[in-house]
């Protein structure tokens, strides 16, 4: 009905601009005559008020959304916005609804609900408890220690292995990991490009060393399908590498 008010009327008024004050008070003023007379034609006074009072305020949104973009600059000046925004736009939001902890109590705001999630999967995913005995556990950190042990060094990986590997292994809608590099931005690679990564996997076999920000998963819970989103034993991990670490 037109006679619900607007969610910009519940907020205040303190910095927005005096042509949305104005059309805001015209509209309180018209709302308020229909309410007394019930006449059609302040009824549609309300309305048409009520209409460019949206129009008003969305074309403020745009501009300024169009100006936060203009702003952008991918440099250590802007400490890089860009990148920034743009990871902001591209990240999927997976919407988690408010969960029902053991003591009755509600999880609501975001940290609640990824605290609720992780004690939960601490207790379900534990590790296995060892299966070897003591003494051969020493024999094996023994061997480990050989400073010379009786295997041969991996080959080099060749450039046209890695285009390969990317072009036709790795899906382009695949899902990344934590940097959002996609598929798709990897089969766009120049030659180039795919030689700064052969050599960057092939430093990695030399010096025996993955590095760690290709070890970090990005954690996202889904909820089971037809089991109670609001319990917390509903929703199930997945877990996300970056591409470039699966690839190697």
């Amino acid at each position: 009905m037109a006679s619900h008010t607007t969610s910009a009327e519940t907020h205040t008024l303190d910095g927005w601009p005096i042509l949305v004050k104005q059309k805001l008070t015209e509209k309180r003023k018209a709302r308020k005559r229909w309410q007394i007379t019930r006449a059609p034609q302040d009824k549609h006074k309300y309305n048409k008020l009520g209409k460019e009072l949206k129009h008003l305020l969305l074309t403020l949104k745009n501009g300024g959304v169009q100006q936060y973009l203009t702003s952008l600059m991918p440099t250590i000046a802007t400490n890089y916005s860009f990148w920034k925004a743009t990871c902001k736009m591209k990240h999927s939001q997976q919407h988690i609804p408010p969960l029902q902890l053991h003591n009755d109590t509600w999880a609501r705001a975001d940290k609640q609900k990824a605290t609720a999630l992780t004690e939960h999967l601490a207790t379900v995913f534990r590790l296995f408890p060892p299966q070897s005995t003591a003494l051969e556990k020493e024999n094996l950190l023994h061997e480990l220690n050989v400073p010379h042990q009786m295997a041969l060094p991996l080959k080099k990986i060749q450039i046209h292995r890695v285009i390969q590997v990317i072009q036709y292994k790795i899906h382009p809608t695949k899902a990344p990991g934590y940097n959002l590099i996609t598929g798709k931005i990897l089969k766009e690679l120049s030659q180039k490009g795919f030689r700064a990564v052969m050599q960057i996997y092939n430093a990695i076999l030399r010096l025996k060393y993955f590095t760690c920000h290709w070890k970090v998963r990005q954690i996202i819970m889904i909820a089971k399908p037809g089991k109670n989103p609001a319990d917390v034993m509903s929703h199930r991990p997945i877990s996300l590498l970056p591409l470039l670490s699966k690839t190697l």
